[in-house]
Formats: structure tokens, C-alpha cells, sequence
């Protein structure tokens, strides 16, 4: 039910936009904040993506958001996050040659499908739907986003500081946002509660859309809960009954009261 939730490897650089202005009311100093952390993490940045009347926009790492997020709540514990991607590989694709061949390719995608997409929604929110949209459909893009999806996956398997949950939104209850998550140290589902315009801010909006939630507590008692957008490719229906046969292993039975039975 969770396995094949994918983050997007690349997003619009203002995602997450709304949630960080709680941070940080200037949009100068969000954008001074996000500058920082492309410099930090030596991200090879790509041009600005004019998209007429909606504006314009970047394509940037999906990793620079939670960055973003960890160096905006705790600074000081930026650098141990920024030295734990590093040491899981997070950082390769964008630091090295690889995103830098990709953006022509993406911007020209984007553009000449960006008007069957914009709607009167936020850009990010237009250009994150073409990303995903991109990444089922381009082989290229879909290994760079599996790459990355294990790369976090060991992250997480291995750092207790920091948490990846694959999941779906349950319902959205005023400013909160209920979801259902995967935790794998866990072996179990669970629910999760964020502030709603994390999920305004990517585009998650309706029951059953799958998300990403990364948790990260590198400060004591301090945990940054960062939702990126995620696509779940198309399933067979033998899959879906070997992954709910998985998920049943770990369901404990309710006891059998005695003389109940008919």
C-alpha cells in the first residue's frame, strides 16, 4: 500500500513557501534563507523558468526544502542533517553533473505543458503536478527519483534522528491535516497530523493522494516535519494482494471471549 510512494527528486523552488512565511514573515528573508542553503549545499542551480502571466519560478532539489526547514526552526543543527545527506549520497545527483543535463529537458517539458495544468492555483503547485506528471512518464527521470527514493530509504533505516514516511492524506480538519503513514522501524500505519498548508503548498488536496513525510529531531525535543509532494505509479491487482497479504503478518487477532460463539 506504501512501498512504491516516490518523492519527487526535483520541485518549484517556492514550495513550502507558505509554511516557511510562519517562520519568517519577509518574503526577502525566505528567500535569503533558501540562497543560503544552496550555497551550503553546493547546489548547481537552475535558471529561472518564466512561465507568462502565472510568473516565474526554479526547479531546484527536492532536498533543500526540509534543509530549508531543519536550518530555519534549529540552525545549529543544520550542519549535522546537511553531513548525514552527504554521507547517504542524498546530495550526488545535484552537487555533481547530472541535474544540470536534465534542465533543459525539464524546463521545455514544463512549458509547453504548463496551460493544461494552471487552474488558478499557486505556480509551485502547477509545476509540481507537471514534475510528477514527468517523472511516470520519462524512464530518465523515474530512475533518478528511485536512486534518491533509496538513498533516503537507508537514511532512514539507519539514522534515528531521521524518519521517511510514504503515505496518503486522510482528511483535512480545519488548519490540520490527518495522513496515514508507513513506518517501517515500526512495522506499522499510522497517523500523522501537520499544519494543512504543507499540503496547500504541494498540491495535496483530495483522500488517497500519496505524500512524503520526512521527520527529523536534531535538536533535543525539537522534530521538523517536512511534507514533499510523491506520485505512486500504477499497481497490478497481484501486487495490491501480496503487499495487503505483507501488511496482514503484522495484525494482532482480538481475543476469543469464552461463550461467545453461536
Amino acid at each position: 500500500m506504501y512501498d512504491r510512494i516516490t518523492e519527487l527528486p526535483l520541485i518549484a523552488s517556492t514550495t513550502g513557501d507558505g509554511v516557511l512565511a510562519m517562520l519568517f514573515g519577509a518574503r526577502r528573508a525566505r528567500e535569503k534563507l533558501r540562497e543560503a542553503a544552496r550555497r551550503q549545499l553546493r547546489v548547481k542551480e537552475f535558471r529561472d523558468l518564466y512561465l507568462g502571466r502565472a510568473g516565474r519560478t526554479r526547479i531546484e532539489p527536492s532536498f533543500l526544502l526540509p534543509y530549508v526547514r531543519v536550518s530555519g526552526t534549529t540552525p545549529a543543527a543544520a550542519q549535522m542533517f546537511e553531513r548525514d545527506m552527504q554521507r547517504y549520497g542524498v546530495l550526488d545527483f545535484a552537487t555533481g553533473g547530472q541535474a544540470p543535463q536534465l534542465e533543459s529537458y525539464i524546463a521545455d517539458f514544463v512549458r509547453s505543458h504548463f496551460d493544461s495544468v494552471s487552474d488558478g492555483t499557486r505556480l509551485s503547485v502547477c509545476v509540481n503536478r507537471l514534475l510528477a506528471r514527468l517523472m511516470l512518464e520519462d524512464d530518465r527521470f523515474w530512475q533518478l527519483a528511485e536512486r534518491q527514493r533509496e538513498q533516503w530509504r537507508n537514511f532512514s533505516r539507519t539514522e534515528q534522528r531521521f524518519t521517511r514516511l510514504p503515505g496518503r492524506l486522510v482528511r483535512v480538519e480545519g488548519s490540520d491535516a490527518l495522513m496515514s503513514v508507513w513506518n517501517e522501524a515500526q512495522a506499522r500505519e499510522e497517523l500523522r497530523a501537520v499544519d494543512a498548508d504543507q499540503l496547500a503548498d504541494i498540491g495535496v488536496s483530495a483522500e488517497g493522494d500519496p505524500l512524503m513525510l520526512y521527520e527529523t529531531e536534531y535538536a533535543p525535543g525539537v522534530r521538523v516535519s517536512t511534507v514533499l509532494p510523491a506520485v505512486e505509479p500504477p499497481r497490478d491487482a497481484a501486487l495490491d494482494e501480496q503487499e495487503e497479504r505483507e501488511l496482514r503478518r503484522y495484525e494482532t487477532p482480538l481475543p476469543t471471549v469464552a461463550g461467545s460463539a453461536r
